[in-house]
Order: C-alpha cells, then sequence, then structure tokens
C-alpha cells in the first residue's frame, strides 16, 4: 500500500501513517522513497492498536527538494505495493 506526491516547498518528512483493519495483523513497516528511488528514511509501528489510524515518525526526518516526487510506501501481506 503506498501514496505518490509532490510538494510545492522543499522541506522534511517527518513519519508516515496507514488505517488498518482487525485483520491487518503482524510487524508493519512504514518507508519513505525520493524520486530516484533512493530511501530517505524507514521506521517500525510500534504499539499498534487492532485497528484504526497507526502513526510512527521518522527518527530523522526524510529531508526533500520541491517538486520532487515522494513515495511513501507500507508492506501489505509482506510485500510493499505503490497504488
Amino acid at each position: 500500500m503506498g501514496v505518490a506526491f509532490r510538494s510545492d516547498v522543499g522541506g522534511y518528512i517527518a513519519g508516515i501513517r496507514f488505517y488498518k483493519n482487525s485483520a491487518n495483523t503482524g510487524t508493519h513497516v512504514g518507508s519513505l522513497w525520493g524520486s530516484s528511488e533512493t530511501l530517505l528514511a524507514t521506521a517500525t509501528f510500534t504499539s499498534e492498536t487492532s485497528s484504526g489510524w497507526q502513526q510512527v515518525n521518522f527518527s530523522q526526518p526524510g529531508g526533500h527538494d520541491r517538486q520532487h516526487r515522494l513515495r511513501g510506501l507500507l508492506p501489505q501481506h509482506g510485500r510493499a505495493l505503490q497504488r
């Protein structure tokens, strides 16, 4: 599962969130990728609830330049998918 976006200004992405249902179990890792397929940040979700919004902050926010395409990815059943 993922999201792709562009920013009008440069800056930092502090974290990532996703919505999960009770059937979505296991360890979840969020990643932020830059436009050149460069890994900017990654973090493992901890203290998840059984369902609802889950959020994790990156230990080092991912920096980016304006107008660069960014992708946030989460694994779904052991695979990272971009939609």
